[in-house]
């Protein structure tokens, strides 16, 4: 991990913040001296994410938020200016992601994941904003996906939902830069967490055959690449979508011939 010593006594909210990428993000922040609100729905993980933060010598509170409700949201990032005095880096980690054949998906199912994983980024970025814009200062990642690239059967809401985290991304870079912030995002594959990690042995040996490098990510490799985007090293680098895949890209019209393997 890259030591960037500007992360110094920066405030950090991290949504998603109690597992997985969220997790990996939270404590390399610490561990460069940010001071860390770690935003997720479940007390219990997020009280361990955070006692895991202190023993390591870092600073982190927690908050139980959905980032579907904006009363939940506002209140989170009062509760990180009251804090911390701030808010300096905001990582949208927060997301679902369900299996459902298109056919068969009810609206309800569809609303949901676009609730959570691009509502709550919108709302999130909506509410740090205000703290940033007057500060002139600020730095987002948020979490889009490969998925809403290449596509993925049995996830038209997600996929939907990832994409639209890009073009918003985009946008909002275009509204914010004149106030010194920068907002980018990631496009992980998949990535060993609780999220992904749940499918048979064969199947995830599938989807490793179709990884260039033959294997699936790790958490602190995409919080790697979220700290160099938060830091003062990625200067010139905003409104950027930047796949971390193991060299999984789009499929070529030769690779399209073979049969796709839904995860």
């Amino acid at each position: 991990m890259a030591h960037y010593p500007e992360m110094k006594g920066r405030a950090a909210i991290i949504t998603g913040g109690s597992g997985g990428i969220g997790m990996a993000t939270a404590h390399a922040l610490a561990q460069n001296g940010a001071r860390v609100f770690i935003a997720d729905v479940d007390q219990d993980s997020i009280d361990a994410a955070v006692a895991g933060i202190a023993s390591a010598g870092g600073e982190a509170v927690g908050r139980r938020v959905d980032v579907r409700d904006e009363a939940q949201v506002q209140a989170m990032v009062d509760a990180c200016v009251k804090r911390f005095s701030g808010v300096d880096y905001l990582v949208n980690c927060a997301g679902v992601f369900k299996h459902v054949p298109f056919m068969r998906m009810r609206l309800d199912e569809w609303q949901e994941t676009l609730d959570i994983n691009l509502t709550g980024t919108f709302l999130c970025m909506q509410k740090c904003l205000e703290r940033m814009i007057p500060a002139k200062y600020g730095r987002i990642v948020n979490l889009s996906s490969h998925a809403a690239v290449r596509g993925s059967a049995l996830h038209a809401h997600y996929c939907a939902s990832k994409e639209g985290i890009v073009g918003l991304t985009r946008a909002v870079m275009r509204e914010v830069s004149e106030h010194g912030i920068r907002v980018n995002c990631i496009a992980p594959d998949i990535i060993k967490t609780r999220l992904t990690m749940t499918r048979d042995e064969q199947r995830q040996k599938q989807w490793q055959k179709r990884i260039p490098m033959g294997r699936f990510g790790e958490p602190s490799e995409c919080a790697d690449l979220i700290l160099y985007l938060l830091s003062d090293a990625s200067s010139y680098i905003t409104g950027q979508n930047i796949w971390i895949t193991g060299g999984d890209a789009v499929k070529t019209a030769k690779s399209a011939k073979q049969k796709e393997t839904a995860p």
